[in-house]
């Protein structure tokens, strides 16, 4: 048998001794010496068999070292020195194994060391199974016999003993693709803002930059200091632009390790154009780090605002608050204050100044106490939070808003068939809704509201058109007194131009203005454009459509509307009842960046109406604001932050657990879904929220976790009814344990400008973030017959889109005796054989964990490549362990004594 093979083990009872060989013969000769009965010689013979075997299992080979069959088994590399603890019993079942005839010669000779247990008139013989490796003579059936038999694992005939299983684990990585970020609020301004990314590694290697934001302008971007390009925005005011940078020059700038600085500098002379009503700064990279240790420290940077702060943000901690402190450094011409959730933390009241001050946990706790609020409350919750030069106004005590309500009164008005409304007609219900809108937006004096009723067109007199006014009680005569007309003809674009017309005339650039256009049918009749007029149904109608779109675009995209784009006509809409047009209503809406509504249920549109007169009032919070704070200059420095000690939620990351950015979407409605692999354990998740005009008040999430229900992640209106006190969350952090495995997670997202008033429709835009960790190791695996250390080419496919990037060599087993330097692919490694392979086979499974379409063959293939880039040849450490009993049998061995 080869020199190497390897020692094995046995299924045995445990024993406190080991019987002494002298003391079992001196036993067997006893028995031997007396004249006893058939009965107790059969016990005798049995006794004697029993106490053979004992022997052979619990006699080492260092017991018999000096016997001449055990000289000759160390003689020719059969036994070496490790096998020194090896039993009797051990070494004749390894060489029976082989089934070579000379092994289990030399495994009968061994058996031959029970000789001196027998006396001369005693026979006896060794068997493993049927086979019989020493018998001392023939033995026949009229003989009186004693048998005993030992069942053991790990034998049978023709296979290996003993064998080797083996582990892998990433010693390190040449380089993961993961990213850092930047989350901006959902109003950040206004002035030069001022950020940092803090924890890109020391070694990264820059991939790119992705910028995506709402802007208010365009802007100069700036990293340490370094211009990097300059940035125009496009479409509406709530528009989402985005960017993404692969110069070498910009990359070549970030540092790894360091604080890095990014500077948006907005080119406009308007600053209430200069802000980012939410948005983030994505650095993406490669690394060799594993992952990013858990602290129980976390820091809320402020941004950086030069020009006058204002801001509407949220920060969120992952586990139990323990204290808080905090420092604002500012530079003020007025009051300025600083809340957290709807709590005024610090103060500056009077006419302002230089303030770096540092606020210490006992007067921000006695802040919050104040107002019944601990730290328990904050924890693990997405906590609004503001910085601005208005404190705690409400929309009631704000007015600046101009506003065209428009009611259709076709013949089409005169129908009853409208739910919820028993007996009334269309139009009975749009007085009633009129009477609701006027009556919510003139809370406030200074608010106005114009009236235009149309049809086929905008007849003349004032029972169809009411100028700009605060008068409630004129206003709700004139609805009051509405009739449906006799013709069954509509025209879109007369009641767009009329109160465009109205809001040119008696408003100025100072004041919100927006129109509100109902419709239960379909424009037929045109205004404006002189062709538009014909006498095919189709063709009219078609133009009338068009001429309607074109002149509400217009009235948003021009600038003679506009005043050079820093006040815009915004058109809400509402499809009225079953028959209106809502395709037309809906682009309209959206071409002036406003909100489209449809609904045939009394109740739903009382709440539609009362909504677009909430967002209406956060346009005149959001422009009171931005007047007030241009009239007051403040910087905001970026060295101020709120730093919170707390108890973190999230288990430390595992041993070689490898952490990694992730992002699901962009969603196309409110609600969307992604999915996360079991294998991956997700430590950190977000949604993203661009609001508009209104506040993100709800987050949702549905799995598998939360029972296929949803459940509340958060909720604005935990803070208050009144919103326009509150900040407006962009980034809403999560608990991952919401999330579900191996099935479809789902987020919904909603926006609202108070909790009885949302907005039924979201941003195109949002997403998901989340953070997952997956080991980089394998445990043992099965027992194999032979290891043998490779170096393998193994191709990584790092940006994740299922195409290799490359491939790297990596090399395992360097150590054993029959490793090889020549590269192999990982198609050409034997998982049957060896166990080395076996092991690195399984590693690399675990580190494809992004299975793209198409994607064919073993991990690591250049046409299934893994997801990480392994390190070269130090990259893989193995662990093999030789001497393992494979699972084969159970044998039986046994001796047999008779006389």
């Amino acid at each position: 048998m080869s020199g190497k093979k390897r020692g094995i083990f046995f299924s045995l009872d445990a024993l406190l001794a080991l019987f002494i060989v002298l003391s079992l013969i001196g036993f067997i000769s006893l028995l031997s010496l007396d004249p006893i009965s058939a009965e107790l010689n059969a016990i005798s013979l049995r006794t004697q068999a029993e106490d053979a075997v004992d022997v052979l299992a619990k006699t080492h080979v260092s017991d018999v070292r000096h016997e001449p069959i055990i000289e000759q088994l160390y003689s020719e590399g059969i036994l070496e020195e490790k096998h020194a603890n090896k039993t009797l019993l051990d070494v004749i079942g390894t060489l029976w194994a082989t089934n070579n005839t000379q092994n289990i010669t030399y495994a009968g000779n061994v058996s031959q060391l029970l000789s001196p247990l027998f006396r001369g008139n005693m026979n006896w013989a060794f068997m493993i199974g049927n086979d019989v490796l020493y018998n001392s003579s023939p033995m026949e059936s009229r003989f009186m016999t004693g048998v005993s038999r030992r069942i053991v694992s790990g034998y049978t005939l023709s296979e290996p003993v003993v064998g080797y299983v083996s582990r892998a684990f990433l010693a390190n990585i040449r380089s993961k693709e993961t990213a850092s970020y930047i989350f901006y609020g959902g109003l950040v301004s206004q002035g030069e803002l001022k950020t940092y990314i803090r924890d890109i590694p020391a070694n990264a290697t820059m991939a790119e930059i992705y910028l995506e934001f709402n802007l208010g302008d365009d802007f100069d971007f700036y990293i340490n200091g370094d211009y990097c390009g300059s940035f125009l925005r496009s479409g509406g005011p709530f528009a989402v632009n985005s960017w993404t940078i692969t110069d070498a020059t910009c990359l070549d700038s970030l540092a790894g390790g360091a604080d890095n600085e990014f500077i948006m500098d907005f080119m406009g002379g308007n600053m209430s154009n200069q802000y980012v009503g939410g948005g983030f700064i994505r650095v993406k990279y490669q690394t060799d780090q594993f992952s990013t240790p858990i602290s129980g420290t976390t820091r809320y940077w402020y941004p950086g605002i030069d020009g006058s702060a204002n801001l509407y943000d949220s920060l969120y901690v992952p586990g139990t608050i323990t204290s808080m402190n905090a420092r604002f450094h500012i530079d003020t011409t007025g009051p300025i204050f600083f809340t957290l959730g709807n709590v005024t933390i610090y103060n500056i009241s009077g006419a302002g100044g230089t303030f770096d001050m540092f606020v210490p946990d006992a007067n921000i706790s006695a802040a919050l106490q104040a107002r019944g609020v601990d730290y328990l409350q904050l924890s693990q919750r997405v906590v609004p939070l503001r910085v601005g030069h208005y404190a705690m106004n409400t929309s009631s005590d704000t007015g600046n808003s101009d506003t065209v309500l428009t009611t259709e009164r076709a013949h089409s008005m005169g129908e009853i068939d409208m739910d919820d409304a028993p007996g009334m007609t269309r139009l009975e219900v749009a007085i009633e809704l009129d009477k609701i809108f006027v009556n919510d937006i003139l809370e406030n004096m200074e608010n106005r509201v114009g009236l235009i009723s149309f049809h086929e067109n905008v007849p003349g007199g004032s029972s169809w058109t009411t100028d700009l006014t605060n008068d409630n009680e004129t206003l709700i005569n004139w609805i009051e007194n509405y009739g449906a007309g006799a013709t069954p003809h509509i025209c879109y674009t007369c009641p767009i131009i009329a109160g465009r017309d109205m809001l040119m005339d008696q408003s100025n650039e100072t004041r919100i203005r927006a129109i509100v256009l109902m419709s239960d049918g379909y424009a037929d009749r045109c205004d404006y454009h002189p062709t538009c007029q014909t006498n095919d149904e189709a063709l009219q109608k078609q133009r009338a459509k068009a001429e309607a779109i074109y002149q509400a675009c217009n009235t948003y995209q021009n600038t003679s509307y506009n005043y050079d784009n820093t006040n815009f006509i915004k058109i809400y809409t509402i499809g009225f009842g079953k028959s209106a047009d809502n395709e037309t209503l809906k682009a309209i809406a959206n071409c002036t960046n406003a909100t489209f509504f449809s609904s045939n249920n009394f109740t739903e549109l009382k709440e539609i109406y009362k909504n677009i007169s909430a967002q209406i009032k956060k346009e005149i919070y959001y422009s009171r604001q931005i007047v007030y704070t241009t009239n007051v200059n403040s910087t905001l420095y970026p060295d101020s932050y709120l730093e919170i000690t707390f108890n973190p939620n999230v288990t430390q990351l595992g041993y070689k657990q490898i952490s990694l950015k992730m992002e699901a979407g962009p969603f196309s409605s409110c609600t969307g879904s992604f999915f996360v692999p079991s294998v991956f354990n997700v430590t950190e998740a977000s949604a993203t929220s661009y609001s508009g005009d209104y506040w993100t008040d709800l987050l949702r999430v549905k799995s598998a976790e939360t029972g296929g229900s949803f459940v509340d992640a958060f909720r604005l209106d935990y803070f208050g009814q009144n919103y326009t006190i509150l900040g407006d969350p962009f980034n809403l952090p999560f608990m991952p344990s919401l999330i579900g495995k191996d099935s479809l997670t789902e987020v919904d997202i909603r926006m609202g400008a108070s909790p009885t008033q949302q907005n039924p429709d979201c941003s195109a835009d949002n997403k998901v973030f989340y953070t997952t960790a997956f080991s980089s190791s394998v445990g043992y695996g099965a027992v194999f017959p032979a290891t043998i250390g490779r170096n393998v080419t193994v191709y990584y496919d790092t940006d994740h889109d299922g195409v290799s990037d490359g491939f790297s060599y990596v090399s395992y087993g360097e150590n054993t005796p029959g490793f090889n330097p020549a590269p192999v692919l990982v198609s050409e490694l034997d998982p049957s054989t060896y166990a080395l392979d076996d092991a690195f086979i399984r590693l690399l499974d675990v580190l494809n964990f992004i299975t793209s379409p198409g994607s064919a063959g073993r991990s690591g293939t250049s046409t299934n490549p893994i997801d990480i880039e392994i390190a070269g040849s130090v990259g893989i450490q193995t662990s093999s362990t030789s001497e393992v009993p494979y699972m084969w049998g159970p044998a039986e061995m046994g001796v047999v004594v008779w006389k």
